[in-house]
């Protein structure tokens, strides 16, 4: 990761594009005493892909909490008469 006039820019291996990683957001440390939160505990878990588009790198924040068998795919349920 390099800052550059106020720019974030960041090296990221080929090895690494277009792979699922687990991204952790953790505390540090807080300015004020907290009954919620403390030093080290996770703020925020997701997973993330670096995709590759164009001219551009995009992270990308995955969700599986929704999918679908691929060998069977999706179908509509049939209607029912009334």
């Amino acid at each position: 990761m390099h800052l550059h006039c106020e720019r974030v820019s960041f090296e990221i291996p080929s090895v690494l594009m277009g792979r699922d990683m687990l991204l952790n957001t953790e505390f540090a440390g807080l300015s004020a005493g907290s009954d919620y939160v403390a030093p080290g505990m996770v703020a925020d878990s997701r997973v993330v892909r670096w995709v590759h588009r164009g001219a551009r790198v995009h992270l990308e924040t995955l969700s599986y909490e929704m999918r679908v068998d691929r060998s069977r795919g999706l179908r509509e349920r049939p209607s029912q008469a009334q």
